[in-house]
């Protein structure tokens, strides 16, 4: 899975360096915030899992669980910062 996601993250910052802003820039703001909204619900699920993995007790799938969350928080997290990075490079 660690091998997906360094592969999907390499596609992804490609396509973002490559493209261009058209339009009004004044409007990469909304973006921004989009995605930082995108992430929140993603935050909230976190504690729902965590408190949850608390209650079962086989632990094999508890770590396979743990480990698929770690990765989905750590590219929402990157996706995240992409974002931001655009959004500052754009509005200066």
């Amino acid at each position: 899975m660690e091998n997906y996601i360094k592969r999907k993250q390499a596609r992804q910052n490609k396509q973002i360096s490559m493209k261009k802003i058209i339009g009004n820039p004044g409007v990469i703001t909304d973006s921004t915030c989009s995605a930082l909204l995108a992430r929140a619900p993603l935050r909230c699920s976190e504690y729902n899992v965590r408190v949850n993995l608390g209650l079962t007790k086989d632990a094999d799938y508890n770590k396979q669980l743990t480990v698929e969350l770690e990765a989905m928080l750590q590219e929402a997290e990157r996706l995240e910062n992409a974002v931001i990075a655009q959004t500052d490079t754009v509005i200066g």
